[in-house]
């Protein structure tokens, strides 16, 4: 499995651990880790479609639309143009005014077809043009157009513990994650970067460490409680360990 797909997966069973256990926490952004199999204009656009479905909406609601409409349809403002209202509906979850915002967000891609050959832009004035995009929207997508040239995703020993410990970041050996040299080694910066959008890293590494202090901590980790315990390299090592040592204690 590839580690961008591996780390969607485990990251998206943590965030439904901790939503049953009740720990509340910012998830603002995790829709939209960045996809390197899309051309640049298109991640524009899904964050475009992201913003308007995020007005007056639950973050973990947003997040189950986007899965569904990359999953289901070309998410890029050439095939959405095409779309008509009631079939781009039937993707969203739980999207307050979802048949409205359907409408804004069909009536945007044929906006950037039409004015901008598929590019969204940059102009505040520009941006106004695009429908259910207000202050507040503009504002949020030049923060992120101000944000895209900073490549740098800030690790805690915490999230670099867990990232060790799952074998994201493969080839490594555990203990690194005690030398606070490692949370900015370029090479680990890299390879993170290949996968992950370092301008939304500030929210993706939040439940990552609430999971490490609830579940998998440095010391006697709860593995027995933890919902990746199947999928995780180094609990399966372990318990490996475990039972080559109880069969040479009853061979004894």
């Amino acid at each position: 499995m590839k580690s961008q797909y591996k780390f969607l997966s485990y990251y998206n069973t943590i965030r439904y651990f901790l939503k049953d256990k009740g720990i509340q926490f910012n998830a603002a952004g995790t829709h939209l880790l960045a996809d390197t199999s899309r051309k640049q204009h298109v991640q524009d656009f899904q964050f475009i479609v992201a913003i308007i479905l995020n007005q007056q909406s639950r973050n973990y609601n947003v997040e189950k639309s986007m899965k569904n409409l990359k999953q289901n349809i070309h998410l890029d403002a050439y095939n959405v143009s095409k779309m008509d209202m009631k079939t781009f509906a039937k993707y969203l979850d739980g999207i307050t005014y979802g048949g409205k915002k359907s409408d804004q967000i069909i009536q945007t891609a044929q906006i950037l077809i039409n004015e901008f050959n598929g590019q969204v832009p940059t102009d505040p004035k520009e941006l106004k043009k695009l429908k259910g995009f207000g202050k507040n929207s503009i504002e949020l997508y030049l923060k992120r157009e101000e944000n895209k040239q900073s490549k740098h995703i800030t690790l805690t020993p915490k999230t670099l513990l867990f990232l060790l410990r799952t074998q994201i970041i493969a080839g490594q050996e555990i203990s690194i994650y005690k030398d606070q040299a490692q949370l900015t080694n370029p090479e680990i910066q890299n390879y993170l970067q290949t996968f992950i959008d370092p301008i939304l890293w500030k929210t993706l590494h939040i439940p990552i460490d609430l999971f490490v202090d609830e579940v998998c901590q440095e010391e006697n980790p709860k593995c027995q409680e933890c919902p990746l315990r199947d999928k995780c390299p180094t609990f399966q090592v372990n318990s490996m360990s475990s039972q080559d040592s109880s069969d040479l204690f009853s061979e004894s």
